[in-house]
């Protein structure tokens, strides 16, 4: 009988076969998981949360903010009838709420 693994067992294994742990996957622009991974966070008086904080406000505007800044800027092109990324601007912000 195969041996039934518990659900955190089973998302390791799943992030392990998609490389998401990989050391070279970049958290954040110039940032790996090398680079994150070697941070002190286990101290709340650490140096590192410093670093941690611009670390997490780098990967929020590169992967969120920039995008929807963009959307933004090439509605503003169209005539108000035809913006067409309303939706997907609205759907970005909605995930940093």
């Amino acid at each position: 009988m195969a041996q039934i693994k518990k659900p955190i067992e089973q998302l390791e294994a799943i992030s392990h076969m998609k490389g998401i742990n990989n050391p070279e996957i970049d958290i954040a622009p110039g940032v790996n998981a090398i680079d994150w991974h070697a941070l002190n966070l286990d101290d709340p008086k650490s140096n590192d949360w410093g670093r941690a904080i611009e670390i997490f406000r780098s990967r929020i505007k590169e992967r969120y903010i920039e995008p929807a800044q963009i959307l933004l800027e090439l509605d503003e092109k169209r005539q108000p009838i035809n913006r067409k990324y309303g939706f997907t601007i609205l759907a970005i912000d909605s995930l940093l709420v």
